[in-house]
């Protein structure tokens, strides 16, 4: 308001909002009343770029940020370094990016990255012609970059369907204290896919999907159906993840916080890094460990499982038993921090339980074969 215009007379009229008069457009008197709102800086972007990858050279062409209600917001150009940027962009508000003279290839990624370079988000295309995202505020992702630094290697994903191929609907996932878990939007098939969240026994989704008769699939990993539900009077979608026959436990995970889980549930911790042809643990593998160790030492009834898994490349038998002597050695490397052998056990289960089809004498991506190396464990109840 105070710039270099005759701006006076301003009356607030409530929290947030008033009125004024300014000459800072022309009329024919030379001056308008006008109605002003306000809000905290803090809530702003001063500038977004974006990065959209595989989906080839887009130099040149127009880029729209779009609300939620579809109209557009900003208009910009992808430069020949393959970015584009917007200015002065609200946070906690939902907002679509859309190129509208292409059609992007399934599976295309658009990131956005703040005034300091960081990146705060990395979506997949929801459509052929854009992505839809909720931006939080800045300060929001400070504190969200501190979390994912630091994530819990207790938690789960968790993939739905819904029963129409409805593209951009908004999913809302609330754990059984109703404290929203994370959010998210149906691709264009209607699937959808929640991350990393807290193991819990139920939860509730939340939809834009407003029909009585619509209904969510719950699938696995592998897009095989678990579970169909539909709404209750309340509109909400309640997904019993864990039923008291699957021996529910409850802990406390390594930021002593209390979770829900069973001894069905497998925890994926990636790769527990050797050097090559060693069954020593490299330090950054320790530090997985140590974290595994500290779940171990603030629920002493629970007891834990760790399987080791190789690709492919190599023999059967070489790879069997090298993975038996590197979980031998987590298992170890768990013991020397003070927890109890008879708590203790793990298995190398070698190349024999693939999750793609990388199998023997099948060309694949270094990609496609590292996604088979892998350190998964499971928790249960001591029976001291």
């Amino acid at each position: 308001i105070n710039g270099p215009y005759d701006e006076h007379s301003m009356h607030v009229v409530g929290r947030g909002q008033g009125y004024l008069i300014s000459n800072r457009t022309s009329s024919l008197d030379g001056s308008n009343i006008f109605k002003a709102k306000w809000t905290v800086i803090d809530q702003f972007f001063g500038k977004l770029t974006g990065q959209i990858s595989k989906a080839g050279d887009l130099t040149g062409r127009e880029v729209h940020l779009m609300g939620e209600d579809g109209a557009i917001l900003q208009k910009t150009v992808v430069g020949a370094d393959g970015k584009f940027s917007f200015k002065h962009i609200k946070g906690q508000e939902t907002y679509r990016v859309e190129i509208p003279d292409a059609e992007l290839p399934t599976g295309s990624r658009l990131q956005l990255f703040d005034e300091k370079e960081k990146l705060i988000q990395d979506v997949t295309s929801t459509s052929k012609r854009g992505f839809m995202f909720v931006l939080l505020t800045p300060k929001d992702y400070i504190l969200e970059r501190i979390a994912e630094e630091d994530e819990s290697l207790l938690s789960v994903d968790i993939f739905g369907k819904l029963n129409k191929e409805e593209e951009g609907f908004k999913i809302i996932l609330l754990d059984s204290d109703g404290e929203v878990v994370a959010t998210t939007f149906t691709a264009s098939d209607g699937k959808f896919k929640f991350e990393s969240v807290n193991p819990d026994d139920k939860y509730k989704i939340r939809s834009d999907v407003k029909d009585a008769a619509s209904a969510i699939h719950i699938l696995d990993g592998n897009g095989e159906l678990m579970q169909t539900i539909q709404p209750d009077e309340t509109g909400e979608f309640v997904y019993v993840r864990l039923k008291p026959e699957d021996g529910v436990i409850t802990i406390t995970n390594e930021h002593n916080k209390r979770v829900r889980i069973s001894n069905k549930d497998l925890f994926d911790i990636g790769v527990v890094k050797y050097d090559l042809n060693s069954t020593e643990i490299l330090e950054e593998s320790g530090l997985i460990l140590d974290k595994l160790a500290s779940i171990l030492i603030a629920n002493p009834d629970v007891s834990i499982h760790l399987s080791g898994h190789t690709d492919a490349q190599g023999s059967d038998s070489y790879n069997l038993e090298l993975s038996e002597r590197r979980i031998q050695s987590a298992v170890r490397y768990l013991g020397s921090h003070g927890i109890s052998k008879s708590r203790l056990s793990g298995t190398g289960y070698g190349e024999s339980k693939l999750l793609n089809h990388c199998g023997n004498g099948v060309e694949c991506s270094e990609e496609e074969h590292a996604v088979n190396r892998r350190t998964e464990f499971s928790l249960r109840e001591s029976k001291q």
